[in-house]
């Protein structure tokens, strides 16, 4: 799939966030968001045009709505400059929780460009601030400080560049009461204490932008610079998981690792060919198949069946979505794939 996960670590990640619980996982398939509709989440576009600085020579640029694009065989979303993920107060748990998913940036050579912004109501303002700082809305950044991929904000700071531009990578972050903690590929790059998020009122998570939001009415706002260029990034994301809880260490690692899964369920490197994907009733095979076991994204097995060695195999039955396909060969060799259903 991308340059850190083949696709069968891809198809691993569904069972591993779904093992672990998750509030959502959101994957990005056919044209759609899996599952539809969900309650707290918004895909939000971007749209008009905005100021970049290179490497257009501060021309504007029309941008486009988010979108889900194929990128090496698997479906992603695309997020243009000002489109993102908003998760809001229904369903983020401000007390505690985990935010991760696959994640590429690219698309803008500013310093301090937006990953994250989150947005909440401070009821108290700062009465010993001068000038005193009245009650409100504000607003907090984690940002890309620059091309190499440094993280900074909430108070926290990578030491190296772990989140390289043009690269996909496993990225985490977990909050607990004020305890900030930053993972990439599975690695923690940074924490931070002493952040008051919990503290505000309606907070919301704004994935993959930069943003400002007025103190009156909590309207949020694109960033820009002093010079009006965008401090935003073009965005590709997939496995986009939110959990009301700060996951571990271990439980982090293990997900960006492939290794947390159901044990009855092997996942090695794919060698066959499944097609067609997406499909309506029939799924066929460039190799002879003994067996045939599918899986829902849950984990829950829901078909197996004997091939005797055939290429082909009638699904119809399936309802329409994501499906994970477990193929077993005469050599015993077990593969699997993810498949969407039409």
């Amino acid at each position: 799939m991308k340059k850190l996960f083949t696709i069968c670590l891809v198809c691993a990640t569904s069972f591993m966030i779904k093992a672990q619980d998750a509030q959502v996982y959101l994957t990005f398939e056919n044209g759609e968001i899996i599952p539809t509709e969900v309650t707290g989440v918004t895909s939000v576009d971007a749209d008009a045009s905005i100021l970049i600085k290179t490497p257009n020579n501060g021309s504007d640029i029309v941008q486009g709505v988010n979108s889900i694009v194929d990128e090496g065989g698997e479906n992603v979303l695309f997020t243009d400059y000002n489109g993102y993920l908003k998760f809001d107060k229904t369903i983020l748990n401000k007390t505690s929780f985990t935010i991760m998913s696959d994640f590429k940036w690219t698309g803008n050579f500013a310093w301090w460009i937006g990953m994250a912004t989150f947005v909440g109501y401070d009821s108290d303002g700062n009465p010993e601030a001068d000038p005193v700082v009245p009650a409100g809305y504000v607003f907090n950044h984690l940002n890309i400080k620059d091309r190499a991929g440094q993280l900074d904000g909430l108070g926290m700071a990578t030491s190296d560049k772990p989140l390289t531009q043009d690269v996909y990578h496993h990225l985490a972050l977990t909050y607990n009461s004020g305890e900030l903690y930053l993972y990439v590929d599975g690695v923690e790059k940074a924490s931070g204490s002493g952040s008051e998020l919990h503290l505000l009122n309606d907070l919301e998570l704004y994935w993959g932008v930069k943003l400002s939001a007025d103190a009156s009415s909590g309207d949020v706002t694109p960033w820009t610079d002093g010079n009006g260029n965008s401090k935003c990034a073009q965005v590709f994301m997939d496995n986009v998981a939110l959990f009301d809880n700060a996951l571990t260490a271990q439980q982090i690692a293990d997900i960006a690792a492939g290794t947390s899964i159901p044990t009855d369920i092997d996942l090695p490197v794919i060698k066959s060919k499944v097609y067609p994907n997406p499909f309506v009733s029939e799924i066929s095979f460039d190799s002879d198949i003994k067996t045939v076991k599918v899986f829902d994204l849950s984990g829950k097995m829901i078909v197996t069946k004997a091939l005797n060695n055939s290429k082909t195999i009638n699904l119809s039955e399936l309802t329409k979505g994501v499906y994970v396909v477990q193929l077993g060969k005469e050599n015993g060799v077990m593969e699997t794939v993810k498949l969407v259903k039409k």
